[in-house]
Parts: structure tokens; sequence; C-alpha cells
């Protein structure tokens, strides 16, 4: 029963971690270079 909660809190808080570090990147970077970070994300 308290598996989907459990699934919807982990999808939610990974998307809240991955939404910070592009927001972090495009302030540090002024921009994202998107097929470095999908590069970065795929190896990780």
């Amino acid at each position: 029963m308290n598996a989907s909660y459990s699934v919807d809190t982990f999808l939610f808080m990974s998307g809240l971690l991955v939404a910070y570090t592009v927001l972090l990147e495009k302030d540090k970077a002024r921009g994202v270079n998107w097929i470095m970070y999908y590069i970065h994300r795929f190896i990780r």
C-alpha cells in the first residue's frame, strides 16, 4: 500500500534535485550546455 507514496516521494525529490542542479549551473555559467549536461548524467 505504501509503495506508491514511496515512489512518488522518490520521483519528486529526484526531480527537485535535478531542477536545483540545473538552476545552479545556469547561474554560474550564464546558460546550460545541455549536451554536456546529459553526457555527464549518463556517465554518472
